[in-house]
């Protein structure tokens, strides 16, 4: 399944994202693209920014 391919990408420490800006976010990215799928899939994994 290449969603959990795509989450495995992104997953980073925590200390690495508490410093990063909203914009810069997976979820900020997939969502300006329009890549509705891969928002859901990362929401249902616990994205919230």
């Amino acid at each position: 399944m290449p969603g959990k391919e795509i989450l495995q990408r992104i997953e980073r420490p925590e200390a690495l994202k508490k410093d990063e800006p909203s914009w810069a976010t997976p979820l900020a990215w997939v969502t300006r693209r329009g890549h509705e799928a891969i928002v859901e899939l990362l929401k249902q994994h616990g994205a919230t920014k």
